[in-house]
């Protein structure tokens, strides 16, 4: 879509590319196959040392056309990277998956603006020297003062692309209209007062904003041909048939007794944390949420660190403060491992059943153990597998994710059955398209990051029909993520109000 974009809009000589890392590899590869620029080139944490990096960037900032892939985190050692990435004068900045730049307070949302806004070009003379003076900036060279607003920032064209636009609240959308339009949209107080409206929660106690009556109307006729929404039916896409499966499980305590009892004193003790008289930081929650969360999919391997230390413990300065040496308090120290998991033996069976018929599955979770595990097990099932988090190496990553792309690998010729990915470094942009049935263990609970795991094997070259299989538990913490993206499903559909995240779960606990 993006090429397409390009394309299209006949804009874009140099142009500047951000993505998440996992899929920059797949962006070069596309840009070099389909557009005649002659000068593509990724830059990111693969290119070793930040003198290279500078080196290249500063080759880049004297060639008339280049397109560069970075990732959103290419300056975060060093910020002389974004310093000479302004140099270059992009006059055009894609952002893929645009709603990580979903906060204005953001470090990250601060860095890209300070790029896009960077007055470092002249119209006149085409000189990256000036002056400030009282009157404004001014070119060293042909003292040429700017007669309009932002016409020595060379980035001219700006375009956020990304399947949710919005995923909480209206003012997530703020950044990314400001970057498009700083003359329409010049503040976010503005945009809340213009489009939206100030609402009450009684049962919550808190103020919060949504979209007024016809204010996302208005909005969309203000950006007009700044803004585009395609589906795959609008772009003439048509794609393979997917069907997708939802395995309803129950936590037997005869059945799995070790886990049962692990997950009710795992609640049990959130309980006590989450008390009506203190409340906890959305940090806190989420942090017992995610292990909640992995208890039910394989609880060996969840440690919660604590202070034990009678009295309390002291800072570095012998002030009252944070354990600086804590140890695990949960499970206690000898306790033996779990060692069994309902979702884990519906995961198995899963996998086993899509190899016996012929097929290729890729499999998702968020957590590491589960992966290694899931792995474990095939393998003893003497099942082909690759595997794709954090710690993988990238040379080894590629090859499990060129195996799994018929545009690398010819089908009958590859060498891995099963790919168990974890969400964070392959659920965007890959293209799995060798594959025809998708696992997920746990689910995403971005309604749309949802759909883009889904949509790794359903490309479209794709030449097969897939399944997806999505895992449920009841009695565990998975009922409460399925509310949760059934109540973000309700405020993408009507530009709802925010999921209150802690609220969700004090009903979980309570439950």
């Amino acid at each position: 879509m993006t090429i397409d974009m390009l394309r299209a809009t006949g804009k874009g000589k140099k142009v500047l590319i951000f993505t998440p890392k996992p899929v920059i590899a797949d962006f070069k590869r596309a840009f070099e196959r389909w557009t005649n620029k002659t000068f593509v080139h990724v830059l990111n944490q693969a290119v070793k040392g930040v003198s290279i990096k500078t080196e290249i960037l500063e080759v880049i900032r004297h060639m008339p056309e280049a397109i560069v892939i970075t990732n959103y985190e290419v300056w975060r050692k060093d910020r002389t990277i974004l310093e000479k990435l302004k140099d270059c004068a992009f006059d055009t900045v894609i952002f893929d998956e645009a709603h990580v730049l979903k906060g204005a307070k953001s470090k990250t949302t601060q860095d890209i603006q300070e790029l896009v806004y960077a007055e470092n070009l002249c119209p006149k003379c085409g000189s990256q020297d000036f002056v400030s003076t009282v009157y404004g900036t001014l070119c060293k060279q042909c003292e040429h003062r700017p007669d309009e607003f932002g016409e020595f920032c060379s980035v001219k064209n700006v375009y956020p692309m990304t399947g949710t636009p919005i995923l909480n609240k209206p003012q997530e959308l703020w950044p990314l209209l400001h970057m498009i339009d700083r003359v329409g949209f010049p503040s976010e107080k503005d945009f809340l007062d213009d489009y939206c409206e100030k609402r009450y929660d009684y049962e919550n106690e808190r103020w919060y904003y949504t979209f007024g009556s016809g204010g996302s109307e208005r909005l969309l006729k203000k950006l007009g041909m700044k803004y585009t929404a395609r589906t795959r039916d609008s772009a003439g896409v048509k794609m393979p048939p997917q069907e997708v499966k939802h395995h309803w499980l129950e936590l037997d305590p005869e059945k799995y007794p070790r886990q049962s009892n692990f997950i009710q004193q795992l609640r049990d003790r959130a309980r006590l944390a989450f008390s009506e008289t203190e409340q906890m930081t959305t940090d806190a929650i989420l942090a017992w949420y995610t292990r909640m969360r992995q208890a039910a999919s394989w609880p060996d391997g969840i440690r919660i660190l604590g202070c034990n230390h009678d009295p309390v413990c002291t800072d570095e300065l012998g002030l009252p403060g944070v354990c600086i040496k804590p140890s695990v308090v949960f499970p206690k120290p000898g306790t033996p491992p779990i060692g069994e998991s309902v979702m884990m033996d519906a995961a198995e069976e899963i996998v086993s059943e899509a190899v016996e018929e012929g097929d290729r599955i890729v499999v998702f979770s968020m957590y590491r153990p589960v992966i290694e595990e899931l792995e474990r097990r095939a393998k003893e099932k003497n099942l082909r597998v690759g595997k794709i988090y954090g710690g993988v190496p990238d040379k080894l990553r590629q090859e499990y994710i060129d195996d799994f792309n018929t545009n690398h690998t010819k089908v009958g010729e590859h060498k891995y059955d099963v790919l168990i990915c974890q969400y964070q470094t392959a659920s965007v942009g890959l293209n799995l398209n060798g594959a025809q049935q998708v696992l997920c263990i746990e689910r995403e609970w971005n309604p749309g990051k949802e759909e883009q795991t889904f949509d790794r094997v359903r490309r479209i070259d794709s030449e097969y029909e897939s399944i997806v299989h999505v895992l449920h538990c009841a009695g565990t913490a998975t009922e409460l993520i399925d509310a949760i993206i059934d109540q973000k499903e309700r405020m993408l559909k009507g530009f709802e109000d925010d999921v209150n995240l802690v609220e969700a779960m004090r009903k979980f606990l309570e439950g």
